[in-house]
């Protein structure tokens, strides 16, 4: 029979399995439960990276949609007669834009986000202006979709900060 060399050390219940423990345990051997704070922060640190990027990687992704949309309507304008109006120009200066925020935002830089959020928030006051102006059924529903961005955005830089601020690279 084997002598276990922690049965003179003071022993406690494992929350989680209800199994007997050393006292001073970390981790329980049985369940893998941790009790360690900085542990378990380790520990979870990769899963809440990988939500993180899974997260700006959709962001990027919309506003990289916007950029091309934006580019498409603006090239439009363009070839159209008679050149193109402010609107126009307006989309072929803010595609590029958004373009790099959105592929910036996919690389995990969050000073992307952070302008991605502020071009968020113009187009969600530009489609409010034109919901009072001219009541239009699609620009209330860009305006969702907007907001619904937004908040996510205001999530994955609440995260994304923590990470940083616990030392956890995002990359």
């Amino acid at each position: 029979m084997a002598i276990d060399s922690t049965s003179s050390q003071p022993r406690r219940a494992c929350p989680k399995c209800g199994e007997s423990i050393v006292a001073t345990a970390a981790k329980c051997r049985f369940c893998g439960e941790i009790f360690e704070d900085a542990l378990r922060a380790s520990s979870e640190a990769p899963a809440k990276v990988e939500k993180i990027g899974f997260e700006l990687r959709g962001l990027g992704g919309f506003w990289m949609f916007i950029g091309l949309l934006l580019g498409l309507f603006g090239f439009i304008e363009f070839t159209e007669p008679g050149g193109p109006d402010a609107v126009g120009i307006t989309c072929m200066v803010l595609a590029p834009v958004w373009l790099v925020v959105g592929l910036m935002t996919r690389f995990k830089r969050l000073w992307a986000v952070y302008c991605g959020l502020a071009l968020s928030y113009l187009v969600l006051l530009g489609v409010a202006a034109s919901i009072f102006t001219d009541p239009d059924p699609l620009a209330a529903v860009l305006g969702v979709i907007f907001i619904g961005i937004i908040v996510l955005t205001h999530r994955s830089i609440r995260a994304a900060r923590k990470m940083v601020h616990a030392g956890v690279p995002l990359n």
